[in-house]
């Protein structure tokens, strides 16, 4: 998707009023997105993927139409946060980079460890990680093997997709915030870089005879 088209869709998307019929608000976004031409048989192409769609958005607990879709255009139309570029440093460029709170701070922590040597330094955004790696499926039947004598046959539940859903979101957020909150498994792969340069080694002090 181009991001010309992802822009045509936010704008389509933006532009719902809530009393709107979602099912077509969201088939002219398709049609921004697909690149359908304007023709009655395209028309009524998008509007059959518009409510199948919406029905898949149903069944994984997606909010009421039209509030939930005047919701998604919310979400799609806010603006995308600034990158977030942060100084790191390394004794050499394909060694792992430490983070630092400035460029200043990774000079003077660059000198502290690596000053003998010489090291680098660059402003970079990481490569997202990915936090989604849970399955609900396999989290809830060790859940239910852990816990089975608190309940017979009877006794067991059957969550829905929607709830699946939910659990797989909320241990990835989980994971997310710990992550941070700890600083680790930072700076492995960048994303971007910028203002990447060679700081040589520190002089040697020669001894005086």
């Amino acid at each position: 998707m181009t991001r010309d088209q992802v822009w045509r869709a936010r704008q389509a998307l933006a532009a719902l009023p809530s009393a709107m019929r979602a099912q077509h608000a969201l088939a002219l976004a398709l049609r921004d997105v697909l690149g359908s031409p304007n023709t009655e048989a395209a028309g009524e192409e998008d509007e059959g993927r518009a409510a199948a769609l919406l029905a898949a958005l149903q069944a994984m607990g997606f909010p009421p139409v039209p509030a939930g879709l005047a919701w998604l255009a919310e979400a799609l139309a806010a603006p995308e946060p600034a990158p977030a570029w942060r100084w790191y440093y390394a004794r050499q460029g394909d060694e792992p980079y430490h983070p630092a709170d400035s460029r200043e701070d990774a000079l003077a922590k660059g000198r502290q460890e690596f000053g003998v040597w010489g090291f680098v330094l660059c402003e970079a955004i990481p490569a997202p990680l990915h936090h989604d790696i849970f399955d609900a499926d396999e989290v809830l039947e060790q859940f239910e093997g852990t816990n089975e004598d608190h309940w017979g046959e009877a006794g067991e539940t059957d969550p829905t997709l929607a709830q699946r859903t939910e659990l797989e979101q909320a241990l990835a957020a989980t994971l997310a915030a710990w992550r941070t909150r700890h600083g680790l498994y930072e700076a492995g792969l960048f994303a971007e870089t910028r203002n990447e340069e060679r700081v040589p080694a520190a002089a040697r002090a020669v001894p005086h005879g």
